[in-house]
């Protein structure tokens, strides 16, 4: 039926799955009436398997779209109604089928790849955060007694480059702080809150 492609076929919902548990197959024609289910069931096993499974082509006798519909919102790629297809047209649903499909993983990869980063850059920067305001801390508590305790020694120029040094240590608090917050966006689910529109509207 397809020359170049090696078929192995499945009479039933348990040897299809037996199949696809036992080798690595470039692509599943599925009939979605099978003699012990059906082949949304078959779909939905596979959404639930851990390891990465084939393009899915969906073959249906109906013309219902309910069924193909669910079908497809559970994870085929495509359908061919049985009868009005040919082997060029089938081999050209299961080239764009494979062709998606690899898009869609790659870009599933892609998008594994950035909120792991993205997990890793929150941790980074909450546990740099907590270890920068010890010190920072220190530092502005040593100013500060040193302005309170040795104001006439520093003199007017000392006092100015004290009063320098605490202010740039507020600056590096507050940076910190920010710091913080955007760890905790990053990892803390956002809550929805009503807002009023109405006075931004007026605002503007």
């Amino acid at each position: 039926m397809l020359p170049g492609h090696e078929i192995e076929e499945a009479e039933d919902l348990a040897g299809a799955l037996e199949l696809l548990a036992e080798g690595h197959y470039d692509c599943v024609l599925l009939d979605l009436n099978l003699p012990d289910g059906n082949g949304l069931e078959l779909l939905l096993r596979l959404q639930e398997a851990e390891t990465a499974q084939p393009p899915v082509i969906v073959l249906t006798g109906q013309e219902e779209e309910a069924p193909v519909e669910a079908c497809l919102q559970a994870g085929a790629q495509d359908y061919l109604i049985k009868g009005r297809f040919d082997g060029d047209g089938l081999e050209r649903a299961i080239r764009y089928a494979r062709e998606r499909f690899g898009l869609a993983e790659a870009l599933r990869e892609q998008t594994s790849e950035v909120e792991r980063s993205n997990v890793e850059l929150s941790r980074f920067a909450y546990a740099a955060s907590h270890d920068l305001q010890e010190p920072l801390r220190t530092l502005r508590a040593m100013g500060e007694r040193l302005g309170e305790r040795h104001a006439d020694a520093l003199g007017a120029q000392g006092g100015e480059l004290l009063a320098r040094m605490l202010g740039a240590g507020e600056r590096m608090q507050a940076l910190i702080a920010d710091l913080l917050d955007l760890s905790r966006i990053s990892t803390t689910p956002a809550q929805p809150v009503r807002v009023e529109l109405g006075a931004l509207f007026l605002a503007l």
